[in-house]
């Protein structure tokens, strides 16, 4: 005989009952599987605002299923919640908390099915609750998801929001070698230390570009990595500092970048040093793009990185362009631009010439063009000259060595 909404009303209202009667049980059980899904019990901060928000989430669910058992549970974005999934998104931990608020589903679900077994064995009676209590738990679950989403986003938007003078003095001591606590810096900044990162540094000559496209061309970049924890710091209106939490697609930044703004791009380091390491090497880039011809706009620091090495000593280094290259220095620049392209692509006459977007009969010309020009044979100096092209490239636009 099928069970009548009654009846259903009255198992799920006892069931809620019962279930409250040991709440530390059934949240312990929660709790440990939550954590273990995520594997995040490493964080405490973390640790503590998920074991609220489940005993948050377990308490406002079975309420709603004892007052009104029939109707399926709006999602739950209490002031708690909504400050904890704030204080997540801000450090960098939004996708974490929701892959946390998920995995508890079915080990509630689990918990609820003990409780209801306790109170009928009528099998019609029992697929009835089951199945009514499962739509309850599963929409609840997935609309305080979406909910959850959109909240993030407002996290996002409210650290990129806060105190930027603030953020950008910590940063810089940060920066200088300050010891701080880094779960502490990480609320502040709203972004978090413990984790890896790639600096970039974006900006624009103050006589020729616009600070407006500048910003727009940072905004852009954070829409179009939504996965990607950022922090940004306004500099001045010229220039932008940025740290993500993987690495950030080279190739994405040259094809995006608008013509007036400079891109130098750290390495992806871990950790406090990381964060530091990857923007001073990113400074690195963006001093021998500013030194070098104007026609360089984007670098990486593997890009530059030998040329900066170099540059520690230019009176050395001018020495040694000398020796090792020759009349290939002073040559029309397409002779050294070939030879150092093919050995970038690995001396394959192809590769190079298709990077170059020149007739391969083109690219021997310059190749053989430059071996003449060289004072020694290439077979007999291969590294020296690599090492020498390519200081050359990244060459003062006054014709003397960067420094």
């Amino acid at each position: 005989m099928p069970i009548t909404p009654d009846r259903l009303a009255y198992l799920m209202r006892e069931a809620a009952t019962r279930a409250r009667l040991n709440p530390d049980k059934s949240l312990k059980m929660i709790d440990d599987a939550v954590l273990n899904a995520i594997d995040q019990t490493q964080d405490p901060l973390l640790v503590a605002q998920i074991r609220l928000a489940n005993r948050l989430n377990m308490d406002y669910w079975l309420n709603r299923a004892f007052q009104a058992p029939e109707k399926i549970p709006e999602p739950n974005l209490s002031p708690e919640i909504l400050r904890s999934v704030h204080e997540n998104a801000r450090v960098g931990l939004g996708e974490t908390a929701l892959e946390a608020f998920r995995a508890g589903q079915n080990a509630a679900f689990m918990i609820w099915m003990e409780v209801v077994f306790e109170l009928t064995d009528d099998p019609e009676e029992l697929k009835a609750v089951l199945d009514h209590s499962l739509r309850s738990i599963s929409s609840f679950v997935e609309e305080t998801a979406r909910a959850i989403r959109i909240e993030n986003a407002k996290g996002l938007e409210d650290a990129a929001q806060g105190s930027p003078a603030q953020r950008r003095v910590l940063v810089e001591r940060l920066l200088e070698g300050e010891t701080f606590d880094a779960p502490l810096a990480a609320r502040r900044l709203g972004y978090r230390l413990d984790q890896r990162h790639q600096a970039v540094i974006f900006w624009i000559d103050r006589m020729e570009g616009d600070p407006d496209i500048l910003a727009d061309f940072a905004t852009r970049l954070t829409t179009l990595t939504p996965g990607k924890s950022i922090l940004r710091i306004d500099e001045d209106k010229s220039r932008l500092w940025l740290w993500f939490t993987d690495k950030i697609d080279s190739k994405m930044l040259a094809s995006l970048r608008p013509e007036t703004v400079y891109v130098a791009i750290g390495p992806v380091l871990s950790g406090v040093e990381g964060f530091r390491r990857s923007h001073l090497d990113a400074r690195t880039a963006e001093r021998l793009i500013a030194e070098g011809p104007g026609d360089r706009r984007i670098a990486t620091y593997e890009d530059t990185r030998l040329a900066a090495l170099m540059g520690t000593n230019s009176a050395l280094r001018d020495q040694f362009l000398e020796e090792v290259l020759g009349p290939l220095s002073t040559a029309p620049p397409h002779f050294a631009q070939s030879l150092r392209a093919y050995f970038l692509h690995g001396e394959n006459v192809s590769r190079t010439a298709e990077a170059l977007a020149i007739h391969r009969n083109t690219l021997m010309r310059h190749l053989e063009g430059a071996e003449d020009l060289l004072p020694r044979p290439l077979s007999e100096a291969r590294i020296e000259v690599a090492a020498a092209l390519e200081a050359l490239h990244w060459r003062r636009r006054d014709g003397s060595a960067a420094a």
